[in-house]
């Protein structure tokens, strides 16, 4: 799939629709045309500004001539490199291209040296390599890195490049975006689009960066001096950064059946589903007992396999040619599974998603170029479920975590953009920990975890591949950061091999004579689970608002003196109500033991910028008050 948006819209710098890998390296061409036209260009823009330590985009200019049959991206860009460090960071610049549909022509490309001698590009300066998506799904890319040779402080380089993408080959509606804003500040940045009479071409772009004129069949636009967005960990960017977008889409129905009827086709060979349906839920009891059989087939049992090359871009290859071979991408499982569903008797569809987007503004015209990965919904007892048939390890009650939220198309007659569903409580946690003093001072601890729903997914996606030292040494690390690194704990796991909706990891340690048994107890311990957690959802973000993801973490501590002293006092005894949410913790007391039970409940919720402040506020009060006293008084 997509890299994320940074990648994407800050490596290229024009955000370019991703595309399907290159069969050979034939399909990049080096013209170079040792014009001076483009070194005077770049001259009189670096004279015309302030030179600083950094990175300066003095230009980037993106043409588009859209015909019937083909797409032509010109691009130019001009960069200036004010120190050795901007040079070190970002001075190699990368095209990501469709080796099937593409031929990408660089035209000219150099570097120019402050005492103004020029080095023009040569083959040796051009490395190609597969684009590094993570599934590489509706995308089989190739990404064509330019090291630009000879840079010094104060040096220029600057590229003009020719797309053309054969749209006759191409399986999906032709649509792009232009981030407006890069990394670093852009001096000028022009956009501009024509396209052949009979055509019906729709364009957008956001505010405040670009002014633009229309013509009868074409659009200019230009901005100058834009500056870097605020960069912050944890952002969307394809969220937030501002776009050009441009489309032979008319509307979302358009996209819909494009994509539905490529889906279609790959259901038509179906002559093995309908035994293979028929043997998976020869024992099920009732439609979910079948929907769990069938999806565990898919999930578990048909391997992730990017598959996404000439002709099977957006279509999936034939459910029965997946039925055998048992491998395939997200859109071979998903078609798979709608298939063996049907046949099951349960209604079921594919779902385009978007997995870097949860914002429905973020695309505001139609168009397939959003979307990197597809699901799976189906009507199940009245109501949608939603599973992702490449997730191996989350049970088929529950979406994968990663795409919860996320913008998403399904594949039906008159549907619109949608978020996927969202769990209230994405991580859900229970903990309960028992511990014993002996006779010397020193304590047996037993303390069993369980992760549920999704999460219990995602600690199962992280445990289950590794071997037994692995998964043991992850286990000790882990312990080692929340509880203690003291003692030499084991760790016993349930759940690992199946899709059930609970994980659970267990553990014993001991620790060696904490406590001298003639002295009393008399100390504050934190609850470290509750504040592990609430450590791992903690948002930072200032500058942008964010989507909390929603916390569940009920944490049970017993606490027993093993008869050498008598309990006195444990606390505090809390019901703290929040707008964001609640913490409650009781206490049940007896003469040689206590029992500690804490509670946190923070909803999922949509966090305006506004809002950012007081809700670090509200999770560190919460951090600070999970913690437990306790007094016990010595016997001896």
């Amino acid at each position: 799939m997509f890299a994320n948006a940074w990648a994407v819209g800050v490596l290229l710098l024009l955000a370019l629709t991703s595309v399907p890998r290159a069969q050979d390296v034939e399909r990049v061409q080096l013209a170079q045309t040792e014009s001076d036209g483009i070194i005077r260009e770049a001259r009189k823009l670096s004279a015309e500004t302030a030179p600083s330590s950094g990175v300066d985009q003095l230009l980037v200019r993106v043409h588009y001539q859209i015909g019937e049959d083909s797409v032509e991206t010109r691009v130019r860009r001009v960069v200036r490199f004010g120190s050795q460090e901007a040079i070190q960071a970002e001075a190699d610049h990368s095209i990501v291209f469709d080796g099937f549909s593409d031929r990408l022509e660089i035209r000219q490309a150099a570097s120019v040296s402050p005492d103004g001698s020029v080095r023009w590009l040569t083959e040796k300066d051009l490395e190609v390599d597969d684009y590094p998506d993570d599934y590489q799904v509706y995308t089989d890319s190739k990404i064509v890195s330019l090291l630009y040779p000879a840079l010094q402080e104060g040096s220029l380089t600057v590229i003009d490049y020719v797309l053309v993408t054969d749209l006759r080959s191409s399986e999906h509606l032709w649509s792009e975006d232009v981030f407006l804003q890069s990394e670093y500040p852009r001096h000028r940045l022009e956009v501009s689009a024509a396209w052949a009479p009979d055509l019906a071409v729709q364009w957008t772009r956001d505010l405040p960066f670009l002014s633009c004129e229309e013509g009868m069949r074409s659009v200019a636009c230009r901005g100058e001096d834009i500056p870097a967005p605020v960069i912050e960990a944890g952002v969307d960017w394809y969220d937030e950064l501002p776009a050009f977008v441009i489309t032979v889409a008319q509307d979302w129905s358009d996209v819909v059946k494009r994509a539905r009827d490529a889906f279609d086709s790959a259901l038509t060979q179906r002559e093995q589903i309908g035994p293979l349906a028929r043997s998976l839920t020869s024992e099920s009891d009732g439609e979910e007992e079948a929907f769990a059989a069938l999806f565990d087939h898919v999930a578990r049992g048909v391997r992730y396999v990017s598959r996404s090359t000439a002709g099977n871009l957006i279509t999936p290859h034939a459910v029965d040619d997946t039925a055998t071979s048992r491998y395939g991408d997200c859109k071979d499982k998903s078609a798979l599974l709608v298939a063996l569903l049907q046949e099951a008797g349960t209604r079921a569809w594919p779902v385009l998603v978007s997995t870097e987007r949860s914002k429905l503004t973020s695309a505001p015209l139609a168009g397939m170029h959003y979307f990197d990965h597809m699901i799976v919904c189906a009507r199940l007892r009245g109501e949608v479920r939603c599973v992702d048939p490449t997730d191996a390890y989350t049970d088929p009650e529950h979406l994968t975590a990663s795409v919860q939220g996320a913008m998403a198309l399904p594949l039906l007659p008159g549907a619109q953009l949608q978020l996927l569903p969202a769990s209230t409580y994405r991580w859900r946690l229970e903990v309960d920990t028992e511990l014993r003093f002996d006779e010397k001072g020193g304590q047996h601890e037993r303390q069993v975890r369980r992760y549920l729903g999704e999460y219990a997914g995602l600690m199962r996606a992280g445990y289950a591949p590794m071997d037994v030292k692995e998964r043991q040494r992850h286990a000790e690390e882990s312990y080692a950061d929340v509880v203690s690194s003291m003692g030499e704990p084991t760790f016993t796991f349930e759940g690992l091999g199946d899709l059930s909706p609970t994980l659970v990891v267990s553990s014993e340690n001991h620790f060696e004579e904490l406590v001298a048994t003639g002295e009393d107890i008399f100390y504050t311990e934190p609850s470290v689970w509750i504040r592990s957690e609430l450590a791992s959802v903690y948002p930072e973000q200032e500058s942008y608002g964010t989507s909390f993801p929603g916390l569940q973490v009920t944490a049970r501590y017993r606490l027993d003196y093993g008869g050498s002293w008598r309990h006195r006092f444990a606390g505090p005894v809390l019901d703290l109500q929040h707008r964001f949410g609640s913490f409650k913790q009781s206490v049940e007391q007896h003469d040689d033991h206590i029992e500690f039970t804490s509670t946190l409940y923070v909803p999922a919720r949509e966090l305006a910028v506004q809002e950012m402040e007081s809700f670090r506020e509200f999770m560190n009060l919460f951090y600070k008050q999970a913690k437990l006293r306790v007094y016990a008084k010595s016997r001896q």
